[in-house]
């Protein structure tokens, strides 16, 4: 998709190039053929769906448009791996909480629905980053929030902050993901 130009100059181009979401939809699934591509790092991370797979295409739209391409048009972030992080620069990283309950035996049962085995899984997984000392909720009712929220969000911000502390305190774990094909298709964090 990034369709030999260099990785900056696609995500700082990125509206122009796809004015609408319907239009990224469109020239995604006509250049692919129709197929769902996934990058290396989304197989890595066994990321459920391609970035512009339907039921995603709009978190990684609006976040390349809206976040990613007028912070690097204004020198505001770094994005690891494609550039080293600076200390005097935000990094902004992709992350994925389905790929991190993966790679430490959580991902099932479901902890996203409204039974009461989904809030179960959504309280073993919080006791689990409890006790693995990764967070500290320090409130019963932000306790509440987070395990009542049915549809997951709350659960997932709390999964992509750990993430993020994780590769901010550990540069080798930044480092590791350096070189081809990271630095044209980017990283993903869990």
């Amino acid at each position: 998709m990034v369709d030999g130009s260099t990785w900056f100059r696609f995500a700082t181009s990125f509206s122009t190039r796809f004015p609408s979401i319907e239009e990224f939809d469109i020239k995604c699934h006509a250049a692919s053929g129709g197929q769902e591509w996934k990058r290396l790092c989304d197989i890595e991370a066994k990321a459920p769906f391609s970035p512009y797979n339907r039921r995603v295409m709009y978190q990684t739209y609006y976040g390349i448009r809206d976040l990613l391409e007028p912070l690097l048009l204004l020198g505001k972030i770094s994005v690891p791996p494609i550039h080293q992080a600076q200390p005097d620069l935000p990094c902004l990283l992709e992350v994925c909480p389905a790929g991190m309950l993966k790679a430490v035996g959580l991902y099932k049962p479901p902890y996203k629905g409204r039974t009461r085995a989904n809030y179960d899984a959504r309280s073993h997984i919080l006791k689990t980053l409890e006790n693995s000392r990764s967070i500290t909720v320090p409130s019963l009712a932000l306790r509440d929030t987070i395990l009542s929220n049915t549809f997951g969000d709350a659960l997932d911000s709390v999964l992509a902050a750990v993430i993020t502390a994780k590769a901010i305190t550990n540069p080798a774990y930044m480092d590791a993901k350096s070189g081809d094909p990271y630095c044209v298709e980017g990283c993903i964090y869990i």
